[in-house]
């Protein structure tokens, strides 16, 4: 199951894969930043594992994609 995510940004594309997993890709080459409003409803919760650098990021103030970047959440429990 896919369902796609207005991510704020014309240049990142989004979307959730089996309800658990929010897919990011900065397109761009410039740095984006996503509000924490378009990405938390679809993790319900305000801190996510990023699956790809295996990192913690907080998604509070925002989600930060350096260009080309992409990135895998998933909800940290």
């Amino acid at each position: 199951d896919t369902r796609w995510i207005e991510t704020g940004s014309e240049h990142v594309l989004g979307y959730v894969r089996s309800g658990q997993i929010v897919v990011l890709a900065n397109f761009s080459e410039y740095q984006q930043v996503l509000p924490p409003y378009a990405i938390m409803p679809h993790l319900r919760s305000d801190r996510a594992l990023d699956l790809i650098r295996e990192q913690t990021v907080t998604l509070n103030g925002g989600v930060r994609l350096e260009p080309y970047q992409f990135m895998w959440l998933r909800p940290e429990v």
